[in-house]
């Protein structure tokens, strides 16, 4: 075989040996953000989940008012029960989001409550100090 047909070979197979480890490295990339997409999914359907179960008790916690605008007797006992379950459930909800903003690379400003990445000293949308 002649020299430059050998050459050529071995660039072409050179080149192909670049092209797979730029496929293989694309494909994991592709697939590590399917995965975080696919976690934030579940951590939003957990919040939702707990939002529910808040509204849940904020009516239960409402009609428990409404007994006692209409006589009925309480004990203190069961008014506390929900409003701890609804910190308890928020605190969670919480968790869940900064497990969000920690897969998205972003963190929630102080002041205003805006998304902003990690990398930003100052919110974009009210200029705070991050």
């Amino acid at each position: 075989m002649e020299d430059s047909v050998r050459e050529f070979l071995e660039k072409l197979r050179k080149k192909a040996i670049v092209m797979t480890s730029a496929a293989e490295s694309t494909l994991k990339e592709a697939g590590r953000k399917t995965s975080e997409t696919f976690e934030i999914a579940k951590l939003n359907m957990k919040i939702f989940d707990l939002n529910s179960d808040i509204e849940h008790t904020y009516k239960k916690l409402g009609e428990l008012v409404y007994s006692i605008n209409k006589g009925r007797e309480i004990q203190d006992e069961e008014v506390d029960s929900l409003i701890s379950a609804i910190d308890t459930k928020k605190k969670e909800i919480e968790q869940y989001r900064e497990r969000i903003n920690l897969l998205k690379n972003t963190v929630i400003c102080p002041l205003c409550q805006g998304c902003c990445s990690r990398d930003d000293r100052f919110c974009k949308k009210c200029g705070a100090e991050l």
